[in-house]
């Protein structure tokens, strides 16, 4: 057996690669390619990168060897998230990601861990960095975060891009963190490194999430109780306001010290400095947050505005740097109407989302110019959001079988188009919400799918939609009452209520009204593979699995399964690794919730 070659580190000090910008993210698969044999030694235990972009690649050294690594995510400048750890296994029981853990805390203005295994849960039990609360329920000092591109919710929904805040609990029967918000449970999808350890987890039905519901709010106080008691255990250098700010005139050695290292110019220091003084003697902060203030502060440069005017400035002068764009997006639509401009940024600074709301659809109705800016602006999101179609168009085709497996030509169909509104009308939506589940995506025109559905009798008239403009739509934004009267043939020029004057005057409604018949609900129970396929497949070509199911025997799970093992055959024939994830999360999910979501699916009225 060949000796090792580590990578050495003489001074004993580990390496930390930073990306550049947020932007350019570091490849930590690229970056691994200087770590040969600790990527011979990931491939021997079957250890998968979930995450392969990150901010920060630190290296874990032992003895002067490089051993293992860290990668961490940036969220807001300034929390820290653990998305990657792995130490050689000969090196493992020697501390090491303790050692990680307690360096990670003690520099990062804030840390946590990004959906960790249930092995990095053990470590931190065995750290006493975490305690059982229940016999499976984990309290953790250490913050965990979910990923919001893998969040779920007890209501079987997935939760994409949802940010949730960090949690501190950890279930070990469904292998998960858990973030619970106002009695509704929020998990993620089983690891890919906690299935090779061959980990399964409880089933996820109602009275999975029930119990967690009960032991929450039984045990609420006790468990924050323990979060506290935990993260004062937990490692400290905290500086306080003799250190950060100093009782001098000018600045303390620290923010000199700032200053000095281009960290923050002397402007910025002074400007910090005055603004940590007036909120340590308001009590807005102490001692034991003054660092975490003073970190946010100088990280994210947050500049102190105090009106429009101010604002306006620092836009037009390229002074300010505000990656979200709202500063400059208050400045476009505001113009010269300092007292708008005002408003809308008072009211952004507080997090005033229906004020912010209310003055925009109040100003939309009075300045036609405005209403040019923001519909400039629709357009440009819609050509973003056309992108983005066309890139999960792409995808689909990719997940997409040879046709080859199918004989005949199959015949084009409306099956998803029925269904959708046919389940809309169900469950008690009028016709014309109904229609827009259908609106973008339909294949075919929505006058030719309501004489479709009208002359297949899964329909009946039953008047029409009556609307009452001036009690329930009269908080419709003005863009939406001008398309009615537009769609109608009607002037869209006025005030908003002018408009809903002018909707009331000539009766206008939202069109005929239609029941489904029991003709209509029995078609529906028929097509119920449809919301199975929405649920679980939807990332899959519809025709494609169409032609699949009508080709195979089995249930409809047992054909879906089938269907992604197919795919997953060319996904690692094409060695594409995100493919090949699609399919196994998809794969996962149903195993795990599909006998559930058909038992609910079949209890159609």
């Amino acid at each position: 057996m060949s000796e090792i070659e580590y990578k050495i580190r003489k001074d004993g000090n580990p390496v930390m690669f930073a990306a550049e910008s947020e932007s350019e993210p570091l490849d930590t698969d690229m970056v691994l390619d200087e770590y040969p044999y600790i990527q011979e030694a990931m491939y021997k235990e079957n250890y998968r990168l979930k995450n392969l972009l990150c901010m920060v690649f630190d290296e874990i050294v032992f003895e002067n060897k490089v051993v293992g690594f860290a990668t961490y995510d940036i969220r807001d400048n300034f929390e820290f998230m653990m998305t990657e750890c792995y130490i050689l296994p000969e090196f493992r029981g020697k501390r090491l990601f303790f050692d990680e853990i307690c360096k990670m805390h003690l520099i990062a203005p804030r840390f946590g861990i990004l959906q960790p295994t249930r092995n990095v849960i053990e470590l931190l039990l065995d750290y006493a960095f975490a305690k059982y609360a229940t016999e499976d329920i984990v309290v953790s000092a250490i913050d965990l975060y979910l990923d919001p591109f893998d969040v779920k919710s007890d209501d079987g929904e997935e939760c994409y891009g949802l940010h949730a805040p960090p949690s501190n609990f950890y279930d070990f029967s469904i292998c998960s963190t858990l973030f619970i918000h106002n009695d509704e449970v929020f998990y993620h999808s089983l690891l890919n490194n906690d299935c090779l350890r061959g980990l399964q987890r409880k089933k996820l039905d109602a009275d999975y999430f029930d119990n967690i519901r009960k032991v929450f709010s039984k045990n609420c106080v006790e468990f924050e109780k323990l979060i506290g008691e935990l993260k004062k255990e937990l490692p400290s250098n905290n500086l306080g306001y003799d250190v950060i700010v100093g009782y001098g005139e000018g600045l303390s050695e620290y923010m000199q010290g700032m200053v000095d290292e281009n960290i923050i110019s002397y402007e910025r220091a002074v400007e910090i400095r005055e603004q940590l003084i007036k909120e340590y003697q308001s009590g807005e902060i102490d001692d034991s947050n003054i660092e975490e203030r003073f970190d946010m502060l100088s990280l994210s440069q947050e500049v102190i505005i105090d009106d429009f005017n101010e604002l306006k400035d620092l836009v037009n002068s390229g002074e300010l740097y505000d990656e979200s764009g709202i500063s400059e997006f208050l400045v476009a639509v505001a113009g010269d109407d300092d007292k708008f401009g005002n408003e809308l940024l008072n009211a952004v600074s507080t997090g005033n989302g229906d004020e912010f709301q209310d003055l925009m659809f109040n100003h939309l109705e009075l300045d036609e110019a405005f209403l040019k800016e923001i519909l400039d602006f629709d357009e440009y999101a819609m050509d973003y959001e056309r992108s983005v179609i066309e890139i999960e168009k792409e995808l689909q085709n990719k997940y997409r079988l040879d046709d080859a497996n199918y004989k005949g030509d199959y015949p084009k169909n409306y099956d998803w188009e029925i269904y959708t509104v046919l389940h809309a009308l169900n469950y008690g939506d009028n016709y014309y919400d109904a229609l827009t589940g259908v609106y973008f995506d339909s294949l075919v025109s929505l006058d030719e799918l309501t004489n479709l559905l009208i002359k297949s009798e899964f329909i009946k008239k039953d008047g029409i939609i009556k609307v009452d403009w001036v009690n329930d739509k009269s908080n419709c934004p003005v863009p939406y009452l001008k398309r009615i009267l537009n769609n109608n043939s009607l002037e869209t020029e006025g005030t908003k209520d002018e408009l809903i004057k002018r909707l009331v005057d000539n009766n206008v409604t939202l069109g005929d009204s239609f029941n489904i018949t029991s003709k209509g609900k029995n078609h529906l129970k028929k097509f119920v593979w449809i919301g199975y396929y929405e649920h679980f497949l939807y990332e899959f070509d519809f025709i494609d699995f169409c032609r699949y199911r009508e080709t195979h025997q089995g249930n409809i799970k047992e054909i879906s399964l089938s269907y992604l093992d197919e795919h997953i055959k060319l996904a690692k024939e094409s060695s594409d690794e995100y493919y090949l994830e699609e399919c196994l999360d998809a794969k996962e999910e149903i195993l795990e919730e599909a006998d559930m979501f058909l038992s609910d699916l079949n209890t159609l009225e």
